[in-house]
């Protein structure tokens, strides 16, 4: 239940206790099986069942793309890929850059966004209050005024639908119902670019 890195772990500390991963995909290839994110296969499931004897199936949420993410973990991931050093994020023309934060901590009065250096580099990386934070209204709008930011206003805009939409409980249901669209508009119209975007061309301006 605990996925891949569970049983690695699992496979790492007690030797010849269980196969290795690549073992175990060998072993499925080879009897025709296939594991295919967001198929599902409720015949083969009930066939395997019933030959084996199996009295139970267990799915791992962290394993399968049919299973909703918990909206906190998610908010967290999407503020710990804008503090990635190894990876860069573009919308259009503008790039995602945490120093946009930065610059607005050092340039405009705490009083306007209320954002102080810590909220931005949290010490634990699974704290949920800092997403809230670096995406209020009060940023948004200081960040308005700040050159440069139109793709990072957007992929804060898209943090804050996520929180509204899904975690807020004072959110009401319309406006529940308004942020989980404009979280999925965004991310379609995001992925949509990307695929029209020559990746090298990008890789080289930046």
């Amino acid at each position: 239940m605990g996925g891949r890195n569970t049983y690695e772990y699992i496979r790492l500390n007690l030797p010849g206790a269980v196969p290795s991963i690549t073992s175990v995909d060998r072993s499925i290839t080879k009897a025709g099986g296939k594991i295919v994110e967001d198929e599902f296969r409720y015949d083969a499931l009930s066939d395997f069942q019933i030959s084996n004897n199996y009295q139970l199936a267990i799915c791992s949420e962290d394993c399968t793309g049919v299973i909703q993410k918990d909206p906190v973990h998610l908010s967290t991931k999407i503020r710990n890929r804008l503090l990635s050093q190894s990876a860069s994020m573009f919308i259009g023309n503008g790039k995602i850059s945490v120093d946009v934060l930065f610059d607005l901590i050092k340039n405009q009065s705490k009083l306007i966004h209320g954002l102080v250096k810590t909220d931005v580099y949290p010490k634990d990386r699974q704290n949920f209050s800092s997403c809230a934070k670096i995406s209020t209204d009060d940023v948004l709008s200081a960040l308005n005024n700040a050159s440069d930011s139109y793709a990072t206003q957007v992929y804060l805009r898209l943090l804050r639908s996520i929180i509204l939409a899904y975690i807020e409980q004072s959110t009401s249901i319309i406006d529940r119902i308004y942020h989980s669209w404009i979280t999925v508009f965004i991310c379609r119209l995001w992925w949509t670019w990307l695929q029209l975007t020559d990746v090298e061309e990008i890789s080289t301006e930046y």
